[in-house]
């Protein structure tokens, strides 16, 4: 598989007050396309940081990042946010649905961000939410659905733009046992299938179970990268 993603030499600090704290130090780190890749960790290890850097949501202090061939230091603010609404998916912990809007209306969102046409948008999210199972709940806001249900829309909406890399934090932390097998089933058949790149934080030991590779973190720093023969 060719490589989606080089982090080289990655350094990124935050400053609170008066503290500095390190939150990557000298990150390196290549990403192949169509890897099902989780990042581990305990709790201020770096993970979500690095998927920041990884999502381009945060730029790095120091080092350099490529995505998809492109050098992310010569691009702009706007040509940023054009790559991530075209090129990457997100599915957060909190769901991070729009509450006033329905499980059609949030999958559409990013689509009509890109300046889809209406009824194109409609049509592309109405297949997603057939895709992952909740056609039938296309109408209702999110607070009428369950976890499972709310997390299935954040995850058609994260595919909808059909994107090259899809970044989870904690897919799976607020969800029981069955709806986390299922979330897992269906983003381990999208790696198979569309050979789209997911890349996860996680504590989840089912998880960690299904992906390829392991990434370690400690202290900001990347201490063990394993093959996970699944």
């Amino acid at each position: 598989m060719s490589t989606l993603l080089e982090l080289r030499s990655l350094n990124r600090t935050y400053h609170l007050g008066h503290a500095t704290v390190p939150a990557l130090c000298g990150i390196n780190l290549d990403i192949r396309r169509g890897e099902m890749l989780a990042v581990c960790g305990a709790s201020g290890s770096g993970k979500s940081t690095l998927l920041n850097m990884i999502g381009l949501i945060d730029r790095p202090d120091e080092g350099s990042l490529r995505f998809d061939g492109d050098d992310t230091s010569m691009l702009s603010d706007h040509a940023l946010t054009v790559c991530r609404n075209r090129k990457i998916g997100f599915v957060f912990q909190a769901f991070n649905l729009v509450p006033v809007f329905s499980a059609l209306e949030n999958v559409m969102l990013p689509l009509t961000i890109q300046g889809v046409p209406e009824v194109e948008a409609r049509q592309r999210a109405g297949d997603w939410l057939g895709r992952v199972g909740i056609a039938k709940f296309a109408h209702h806001l999110p607070d009428r659905m369950s976890g499972g249900q709310r997390q299935r829309v954040a995850i058609a909406r994260a595919l909808v733009t059909q994107p090259m890399l899809v970044i989870a934090d904690e897919p799976t932390a607020n969800l029981d046992s069955a709806n986390s097998e299922m979330i897992l089933d269906m983003l381990w058949q999208l790696s198979e299938d569309s050979h789209v790149t997911c890349v996860f934080a996680t504590h989840d030991q089912r998880l960690l179970v299904r992906a390829r590779r392991h990434v370690l973190m400690k202290d900001g720093q990347i201490i063990d990268d394993m093959e996970n023969h699944v």
